[in-house]
């Protein structure tokens, strides 16, 4: 039977397995009463506001395609690419010598046309009524001549045959009271010759209005205010009748076309402002406001036309402009904030958090508000100063946690947020 030294000789080597065993055991026990570390997120009061970005392209109120409806040669080239023109404003002429001859003929019928019907009013009118008056008083004079003879004939101090002379004498002056008379009321305003003048007069305008369609017809001007996209031709080309010469954007309020997710449709009605930056000028944003929301939903992509007038547009704005566009649908000023990557389903009509409660894990059911950039408004849930686990972490409702030490260089921007 060994002996009580032998006993503690054999028991010596398993001393320290025995000693770290219990030391283990009791680090052990030690952590797992400080809990899991975990990352938090500190619910925070603070302003904060849910906005919409979409991504969209510029629109003006109407691209043309512009042409001539005659052949020729083009002579002049007025713009180029990228002019901002008036409306009327020559773009482009063809030669046009026969057409410009015409137009001057037709302007020189027009001047005479004129001449002639003042004429009428203001010399043949007056002078006929005078010769009419003159008539009238030739004829009282032959009347009484031809009375006077007749008494010398019956008193025989004449022969009959003065009587023949004087009845000529008269009806020569009926005759020509007669002339002035017809002649003095086709002179008057409603009578023939001024007809005749006024009908020549229209007859040359007329012609004058069509050489002057034939003239332009040889000329391209801008239908309206706007800006030349493109041009087809060059000085000295020969083109055809209705070959596209220009491409043209009238001007007009600027439109931004976008589409929104439906989801949005709620918050998406004509008069919200926002705001939007072209991608070539993103340090320049500008004003729009919604002036148009789609009846219908495009139904493969889920989403819906927007479209963004912009009242004061800047000086670089430029059809088919790739621009993005931000507008604001709700605001609280005062609301208990929590970074969504500490939300579970978020998205879904149920979501919830994970709530620090005397270290350990408690799953809280929460009713979102505002939604803004990278955190949302909990309307109903938690409170502000409550930390919760971020959905990141594999962590079950009933654990005992704690919240991992913040690093030097945490990130900025989202409350409560620590590494």
């Amino acid at each position: 039977m060994p002996t009580l030294n032998q006993l503690r000789t054999r028991l010596r080597p398993w001393r320290l397995p025995v000693a770290f065993v219990l030391a283990l055991a009791l680090l052990i026990g030690w952590m797992l009463s400080r809990g899991k570390e975990v990352e938090l997120r500190s619910a925070t009061r603070q302003a904060i506001a849910q906005t919409l970005i979409a991504t969209g392209r510029v629109e003006t109120p109407a691209q043309v395609q512009l042409g001539l409806p005659v052949a020729g040669i083009v002579e002049t080239l007025a713009a180029k690419e990228g002019s901002i023109v008036k409306q009327g404003e020559l773009l482009i002429a063809l030669r046009a010598d026969e057409a410009r001859a015409s137009l001057a003929a037709a302007d020189a019928a027009v001047v005479e046309a004129r001449a002639r019907l003042r004429q009428v009013e203001q010399v043949a009118g007056p002078v006929s009524s005078q010769q009419q008056r003159q008539a009238e008083e030739n004829l009282r004079v032959a009347q009484r001549e031809y009375e006077r003879v007749e008494a010398m004939i019956a008193q025989g101090f004449v022969s009959p045959s003065r009587r023949d002379d004087a009845r000529r004498i008269l009806q020569n002056a009926e005759a020509a009271l007669a002339a002035a008379r017809s002649q003095a009321a086709a002179n008057l305003p409603a009578g023939s010759e001024m007809a005749a003048a006024a009908s020549r007069l229209v007859q040359a305008e007329a012609n004058l209005r069509a050489a002057r369609a034939r003239m332009a017809n040889h000329e391209l001007r801008a239908p309206a205010d706007g800006t030349v996209l493109s041009r087809e031709v060059n000085v000295g080309d020969i083109t055809q009748a209705g070959r596209v010469l220009m491409r043209f954007a009238a001007g007009g309020t600027l439109r931004i076309v976008t589409q929104m997710d439906e989801k949005h449709l709620a918050h998406l009605k004509p008069g919200v402002a926002g705001k939007a930056v072209a991608d070539a000028y993103p340090g320049q944003p500008f004003d729009v406001v919604i002036d148009y929301v789609a009846p219908g939903v495009d139904a493969q992509r889920g989403t819906v036309e927007v479209k963004f007038s912009v009242p004061q547009p800047p000086a670089f704005l430029r059809p088919d402009m790739t621009v993005s566009v931000e507008i604001v649908v709700a605001r609280k000023d005062s609301a208990v904030v929590l970074p969504l990557d500490a939300i579970h389903a978020a998205e879904s009509e149920s979501p919830w958090v994970l709530r620090v409660r005397d270290g350990r894990a408690e799953r809280v059911a929460i009713t979102l508000g505002v939604r803004g950039m990278g955190a949302a408004e909990i309307a109903k849930g938690i409170d502000a100063g409550e930390l919760v686990v971020t959905a990141s972490e594999p962590t079950q409702a009933g654990e005992r946690v704690r919240g991992k030490a913040p690093r030097k260089a945490g990130l900025q921007g989202v409350p409560g947020m620590t590494r």
